[in-house]
């Protein structure tokens, strides 16, 4: 169980380094955007942990008293989602409106996407490590890691690939949600900002649904990544559509390839 662990962390850590290098030499971006996108995402984070910390208790106690229990699962579930939205792209959308140079180029938006979903997966990937060495130490609480792991494992064929294939999906959705947040406002339109919005809403809802609903310790996580397969899907083509249409300060339209920093 602890090297299906390790093995997960090193091909989520390949997952984010081949993904930035590969947009990076797209794009040619410079790694700045990178660190400002996971600054970001880091930023939205930790206000989302705050509130989720004071609030996420008694709202969703709440919604469970006053609700049948599927309509209970479907808000809860939006609710968690929305936190998404509002705590990691609004946040973005702050700062794309402070520091407009984020919004002066496809290849800035693709770096600070990129960057999001990378920064992510790379502390996934070290909590998981940090998890495996604390159980071969068999401090208090190792027993509980290897269990869970266990359990897990066996409710997940190919278990070891589950966290790098997620982490694949994530990280386009990041991308894709940044660059329409970033398109938005170099556009001056704010449905593309809607859109991003809606997408890792949604994303975060499916993610909700089996947290409250308690299907993880019932039914395979590869059910989970195949309905959200559909958000990692969209992604592309939008974030592509952004690229081709990103405006110039004179108005014009450039290629994708002809793009620099």
């Amino acid at each position: 169980m602890i090297i299906s662990i390790i093995v997960s962390s090193l091909l989520v850590f390949i997952v984010s380094i081949g993904l930035t290098v590969w947009t990076k030499r797209k794009y040619c971006y410079a790694m700045k955007w990178i660190w400002l996108g996971g600054g970001i995402w880091l930023a939205g984070i930790a206000l989302k942990f705050g509130f989720s910390a004071l609030a996420n208790s008694p709202i969703l106690f709440w919604l469970q008293d006053m609700l049948k229990y599927e309509w209970y699962l479907g808000l809860g579930s939006l609710y968690i989602g929305v936190l998404t939205g509002i705590f990691e792209i609004g946040i973005t959308l702050m700062f794309a409106l402070l520091i407009r140079k984020m919004t002066i180029n496809p290849s800035r938006a693709i770096g600070i996407g990129v960057g999001a979903g990378a920064i992510e997966a790379v502390m996934i990937g070290l909590s998981q490590i940090a998890n495996a060495v604390y159980a071969l130490t068999g401090g208090r609480g190792s027993g509980d890691i290897l269990n869970a792991v266990s359990a897990a494992a066996e409710l997940n064929p190919l278990f070891f690939l589950l966290a790098p294939v997620e982490r694949v999906i994530a990280i386009l959705c990041h991308a894709s949600s940044r660059v329409l947040t970033l398109y938005a406002v170099a556009r001056k339109n704010c449905w593309y900002f809607v859109i991003g919005f809606l997408l890792m809403t949604g994303l975060d809802a499916v993610a909700g649904y089996a947290h409250l609903s308690g299907l993880l310790s019932r039914a395979s996580a590869w059910w989970i990544e195949l309905a959200i397969l559909p958000f990692a899907v969209i992604s592309v083509p939008l974030m592509r559509w952004c690229v081709s249409h990103w405006p110039l300060p004179d108005n014009r339209q450039t290629p994708p390839e002809h793009i620099q920093e």
